[in-house]
């Protein structure tokens, strides 16, 4: 790496850092005061209406896969044409695609008006429910509509760089929706007070947003002139691409709602709610640490060794053996699930140990294929990127092993403190989803890196892996172990696909295991080991009332960050990481100049 890389990279590096810094602070903001407010709403809104409330974002999810893809391509190539300084391609783009999601918002309204008492229908939303069931869905997905269609201008200030700003902005608006909710549902409004905060908190940061673009870039303009034929090309090249990679997500994260709601109804959607909302919290926090990977990685760019892309027919072939290979290696768990629950099915068990043997024949070869296609694929040169990429990951896998660790921990005394012993049963969802999403959000810079230099068809391959296992595992889970099998669906597909994505990049790169291990994942033992220490703590302590509950989270809170943070500084982190801690400390310390 050359002076000027060096520089750049520094540069970069320097801007992702105080926008991933700034990004978890309001995350954090924003999510705690959700998880404030749910004890809050409870005690004014049934289970089933809380069901019907998380049902309603379900629905609404498939919307955002037109959204993501406009709004990842705003981003990407904002960051691009600033680079280039190009402001008049910038204008056409933005123009064309704000265009589209008008269009588009209006189709989709459309479509969900017509389509609503079906889609309720699928989630066994009961006749008496389904007038204020109706109203919900409508008003959310209007609601919805500006958010997409006017989010443009965030995605354009998120392509500048400007996270830390659209974050502030952000808690501000959820700050104010809080205060409307706590005035709200004491004024008897019930579920269609939290409809009205959300809406009003969407169109305040819409217009914020929308005004400090145009302070921020003199010279930035929208208008039917702007629309071009190439501006059109290139956005929809791209984010068609990003758009199947967002249904695909979208439809994993949703996934195990649906199947609840279908096998247990809304009071079940309700419960699990319950227990992924801290480790929810915890994965937007994680995910605004990672969001600045991608305008980094547009901004940095990446050279390939032969720079070329696999052909067309290669490709489908990789992605149909990727398919077919996961769907084989996923019914193997089902059939023994079966086999030792033999009151589920009439089949001999003989001949569903023959069914494994033919698995295991037909899928060898496909993996074969697989891996000979992978050692000969193209990789990345040396460059920024790459060290910008592995220091980035192995401080986010610290950061995901202290938050996802601790909510392991003290899922009992959390969830007592937090509603009460009737939602225990939200614990073992809680422990399940935290573990599932330590591993999984690691994906995340690897995704927005192969984004941000287009690249994206690994993420793909790894969601076909993530997509395939899901919709074997979850409704089988759920079926046999409730909400607790669901959770273990979730954690087995979103596992296996992670693992593969990783060797995947670590190819890419040219990471060996050795250095993936020594890099990213020893520093984990640290927190991890912190997390058995403060689970076996929570099995001595007692636990009678919600007070007693809260009062040895926020002890063990306290106990596990210091602990962690000592275990770390003395025997994990590297100099070039406790020196910027270090300054930090100093800068702040009184009596000290400031200057």
């Amino acid at each position: 790496m050359d002076e000027n890389q060096q520089k750049n990279l520094s540069k970069v590096g320097k801007k992702a850092g105080k926008n991933a810094m700034a990004g978890m602070a309001a995350t954090a903001i924003y999510f705690l005061s959700r998880i404030a407010l749910t004890p809050i709403i409870l005690s004014y809104i049934s289970l089933t209406e809380f069901g019907l409330w998380s049902i309603c974002f379900v629905i609404l999810s498939y919307a955002a896969v037109g959204a993501v893809g406009i709004n990842t391509a705003y981003v990407k190539f904002t960051a691009q044409y600033h680079a280039e300084k190009n402001l008049e391609k910038m204008n056409s783009l933005f123009s064309t695609g704000l265009l589209f999601m008008l269009l588009f918002a209006l189709i989709f309204y459309t479509a969900i008006y017509l389509l609503h008492p079906w889609l309720l229908g699928l989630f066994h939303v009961k006749a008496q429910s389904m007038s204020i069931a109706g109203f919900m869905v409508m008003g959310t997905t209007l609601v919805f509509c500006i958010d997409f269609t006017m989010g443009g201008f965030r995605s354009v200030l998120d392509g500048l760089q400007e996270i830390a700003f659209t974050k502030s902005v952000n808690v501000g608006a959820s700050v104010f929706e809080v205060i409307l909710i706590v005035i709200f549902l004491p004024l008897g409004m019930g579920v269609k007070g939290l409809l009205y905060a959300y809406g009003i908190k969407t169109v305040a940061e819409m217009l914020i947003c929308t005004v400090f673009v145009f302070k921020k870039l003199p010279g930035f303009s929208i208008g039917i002139s702007f629309i071009s034929a190439a501006a059109f090309k290139e956005l929809f090249v791209y984010v068609g691409k990003v758009q199947v990679l967002g249904a695909i997500s979208i439809f994993n994260a949703s996934l195990a709602r649906f199947v609840i709601a279908s096998f247990m109804g809304l009071a079940g959607t309700g419960l699990f709610e319950i227990g992924r909302k801290f480790p929810f919290t915890g994965r937007n926090i994680s995910r605004a640490a990672f969001t600045p990977f991608f305008p980094a990685a547009s901004y940095l760019g990446g050279r390939w060794q032969r720079g070329d892309l696999a052909p067309v027919g290669l490709r489908i072939k990789k992605y149909l053996f990727l398919f077919l290979a996961s769907l084989l290696i996923g019914m193997v768990p089902v059939i023994f699930i079966y086999i030792f629950n033999p009151g589920a099915h009439t089949l001999p068990t003989a001949l569903l140990c023959a069914f494994i043997g033919l698995i295991i024949a037909t899928v060898t070869p496909f993996l074969k294929w697989l891996y000979g296609t992978f050692k000969e694929e193209d990789k990345l040169l040396e460059t920024e990127l790459q060290s910008f990429y592995l220091k980035g990951l192995r401080l986010l896998a610290i950061l995901n092993a202290t938050v996802f660790g601790f909510l392991m921990a003290v899922a009992t005394p959390l969830i007592t403190c937090w509603v009460g012993n009737e939602y225990i049963g939200a614990a073992g969802v809680m422990v399940i989803i935290s573990l599932s999403n330590m591993i999984h959000l690691c994906t995340g810079p690897a995704t927005l890196v192969f984004k941000g230099i287009n690249r994206s068809g690994r993420e793909f391959e790894y969601l076909i892996i993530q997509l395939i296992t899901a919709l074997l595992w979850i409704p089988t889970g759920t079926r046999f172990m409730g909400i607790l099998g669901a959770s273990l669906g979730v954690l087995a597909s979103s596992c296996l696909g992670s693992i593969f994505l990783f060797l995947r990049t670590n190819q890419a790169f040219g990471i060996t295991l050795k250095q993936f291990v020594k890099t990213v994942l020893t520093p984990t033992l640290g927190p991890l080991l912190v997390t058995m220490t403060v689970y076996v703590i929570t099995l001595i302590l007692p636990m009678h009332t919600r007070i007693i509950a809260g009062v040895e989270v926020i002890f063990l809170g306290i106990f596990h960050l210091a602990l962690t943070f000592t275990l770390l500084w003395k025997f994990f982190l590297t100099a070039d990481e406790t020196t910027p801690l270090m300054n930090i400390i100093k800068h702040r310390l009184p009596g000290k100049n400031r200057g």
